[in-house]
């Protein structure tokens, strides 16, 4: 175990998608012990109290940062609730620059948009409105990466599967069970907006969080990447979606689009 352990750190190890937000100096240990390096993720969604506003998420990741020696990179995010509300852009632009400024390389957007928000009018608010757009500009302006966490899992709209990677996940969490609520919009319409999002901002680096919601088929997140020079996904929390696939399959997509899939 040892051995592989030094081997493992000799790669030295890269983890695009945590959330760490307490400083632990046994963490501290094992990310110098292992060598790596992490990509460590605010989040906003006010349906849960600890994930209402940015603070106290960004002291705490920067402080987890430098406690590991910034092997764990901040990555921010804003508030996106307040979009209808004059000065929003101009304020959400403000704080990342500001972020920016101290060293967040990556911008989080959250399936808030497409699954719970909606504009005074009643409308279902999709990651492409044109509110976010200056955000996104602004964002690509300043070299850093945009990780877009939009839908979720094909099974999170399905009946209750127990063979499901995610079964166990959905029935502790009815509450972001879309089956349970099929008043929210489909997962294609999130996922198209997604595209249109990616398209229309092609100076922006894009990074679909947890397979960019395209688990249950690499040829869905192959056509996107042939589609989007500046789309990639990360692997977090969907690697089973890859062992349920044939396994041919599944290795000459890994092995073609290698530089694009984020793990």
């Amino acid at each position: 175990e040892a051995r592989l352990l030094r081997d493992f750190a000799r790669i030295e190890p890269i983890d695009t998608h945590v959330h760490i937000y307490k400083n632990d100096p046994a963490l501290n240990a094992l990310v110098e012990r292992l060598n790596l390096r992490a990509v460590n993720i605010c989040v906003i969604d006010d349906r849960y109290p600890d994930f209402r506003d940015l603070e106290p998420q960004r002291t705490q990741v920067l402080q987890v940062r430098k406690s590991t020696g910034g092997r764990l990179a901040f990555c921010t995010t804003f508030r996106p609730y307040a979009f209808e509300e004059p000065g929003f852009r101009e304020r959400a632009i403000r704080q990342l620059n500001g972020d920016f400024a101290q060293g967040a390389l990556a911008v989080k957007i959250y399936k808030v948009m497409g699954m719970e928000m909606k504009s005074k009018a009643g409308k279902w608010v999709m990651p492409d409105d044109a509110a976010f757009e200056p955000i996104y500009r602004d964002i690509a302006e300043h070299h850093r990466t945009m990780i877009a966490h939009l839908a979720e899992p094909d099974s999170c709209w399905q009946a209750p599967n127990p063979a499901s990677p995610d079964f166990r996940y959905y029935k502790e969490h009815p509450g972001e069970y879309a089956f349970l609520h099929p008043e929210w919009p489909a997962k294609a319409a999130i996922l198209a907006a997604r595209d249109r999002l990616v398209s229309a901002n092609p100076d922006l680096r894009v990074v679909g969080a947890h397979l960019g919601s395209m688990e249950s088929n690499v040829e869905d997140i192959a056509r996107r990447f042939d589609s989007y020079p500046n789309f990639a996904v990360d692997m977090a929390a969907r690697l089973p979606y890859f062992m349920i696939q044939p396994h041919d399959k599944v290795r000459a997509f890994l092995l073609k689009y290698q530089d694009r899939v984020l793990y």
